[in-house]
């Protein structure tokens, strides 16, 4: 039971390293993107807020240029210019979310609808006088001219401090994101030291039982081989003993021992069949003094 959870656990913690690796990995990737879509997302307004500036000074200009010199080429470029601007407008509108840049926008859009009506406004009292008299006296016109470039002038300075606004948030923003991937990293390489030095404490405990239970195994091996070998040497020795027991049948008189099967047989005969015993032959000293008295006495 004890090494079915420790196999469990060790299986769990290669398979936790392997999700906060592939975790890391998603969170890189996201990352990643996330700085691409972001640097696109800066760099489109950057870029709007810039052509922006660069619209509203040539509108000016052609504006300018139309009301002194009348030539019909810059009254036709001073819309096209204006709606080129607008065009940036809408697209700043889309895309910014910061509540600041938000509110810069929001000025740029009230002198923009400013400079479209001044601007018509002009271009229609240049036409009139053109029409009626042949010539347009610009200096009658002198303070809704002055308001005029008052306008522009804060559309080209809204962009500029539109464009500066973006890319100092860009660079907070990819600051923060950098420091945050680098805390991630940091949290994610101590979860993974912590899950591996876990893997390989279970991993060495596992090795440990293993080794136990192969020497636990190896000796009962051992053990059940000698006593194997000792009870077949055993055997081998029953095998080789010849036991005599019970009651023997023998004779008063001459000693002969009965066997199993009716016949009678000397008690050396005997013996010798049922045991692995030898006789040597010798002579005790009551026969010998029954037999052989001459020589009992000469031994005495």
């Amino acid at each position: 039971m004890k090494s079915r959870i420790l196999v469990v656990g060790f299986v769990l913690s290669i398979v936790l390293i392997s999700l906060i690796g592939i975790y890391t990995l998603n969170i890189n990737q996201k990352i990643i993107k996330l700085f691409e879509d972001e640097d696109r997302y800066f760099k489109d307004i950057a870029t709007a807020a810039t052509e922006l500036s660069s619209y509203a000074k040539r509108a000016e200009g052609h504006l300018l240029l139309y009301l002194v010199l009348h030539r019909q080429s810059d009254k036709d470029k001073f819309p096209r210019r204006m709606a080129s601007l607008q065009e940036r407008v809408l697209i700043l509108d889309q895309k910014i979310q910061n509540h600041e840049a938000r509110t810069i926008l929001d000025n740029i859009k009230a002198n923009s609808a400013e400079v479209v009506t001044a601007g018509n406004a002009l271009i229609a009292y240049h036409d009139q006088s053109m029409g009626d008299s042949g010539a347009f006296k610009l200096g009658q016109y002198r303070d809704e001219v002055f308001r005029l470039h008052d306008n522009f002038s804060a559309i080209r300075k809204y962009g500029v401090e539109l464009a500066t606004l973006e890319i100092d948030l860009e660079h907070k923003l990819k600051l923060e994101v950098s420091e945050n991937a680098a805390s991630l990293q940091f949290y994610m390489l101590i979860m993974i030291s912590l899950t591996s030095l876990f893997a390989l404490f279970l991993g060495y405990v596992l090795i440990k039982m293993i080794n136990s239970l192969n020497s636990e195994v190896s000796n009962r091996i051992k053990s059940e081989n000698i006593i194997k070998s000792e009870r077949n040497r055993l055997e081998d020795a029953l095998e080789r003993v010849k036991i005599l027991s019970g009651l023997l049948p023998i004779c008063a008189e001459c000693k002969n021992i009965r066997d199993d099967k009716g016949y009678w047989n000397q008690i050396e005969s005997y013996i010798r069949n049922h045991s692995e015993a030898e006789f040597s032959h010798s002579i005790c000293p009551s026969c010998l003094k029954k037999l052989y008295p001459e020589y009992y006495k000469d031994k005495e």
